[in-house]
């Protein structure tokens, strides 16, 4: 009996070393996956971030139209701070919209950064 359980944790020990084997194998790929952002990776998040910006703006034009119609009512507030949403989403809109090489040089060191910092809390570094 005592064979048997020194073999059956024996093979746990190997199981679990091979697991965290691949754990580390998947964090090592994704630090060097973070490590090679691109000019084109940040372009490609920007406009996956226009349009979630354009989709806001529309949904809450939307909504004000729909109280202008009258098919909804809105508090006077609630109108304002919709109006007031639409002006800020619109900037942020119109900042990622005309992005230099400098702006975008600044959001691939800003990623990189925070990519090293999950990388190294991964690994149980301290920040």
């Amino acid at each position: 009996m005592t064979r048997q359980y020194s073999v059956f944790l024996l093979f746990l020990v190997v199981i679990f070393a091979a697991a965290s084997a691949q754990m580390q194998d998947a964090t090592d790929a994704r630090s060097i996956a973070s490590d090679l952002l691109t000019r084109q990776d940040i372009e490609r998040n920007m406009e996956k971030r226009k349009q979630q910006l354009e989709t806001m703006i529309r949904a809450d034009e939307e909504k004000l139209k729909s109280h202008k119609d009258g098919r909804t009512v809105m508090s006077d507030e609630d109108y304002q701070r919709i109006e007031k949403r639409i002006e800020l989403v619109q900037r942020k809109l119109d900042r990622v919209t005309n992005l230099d090489d400098h702006d975008i040089e600044r959001h691939r060191r800003r990623e990189q950064r925070r990519n090293e910092r999950r990388q190294r809390r991964d690994r149980g570094e301290e920040l």
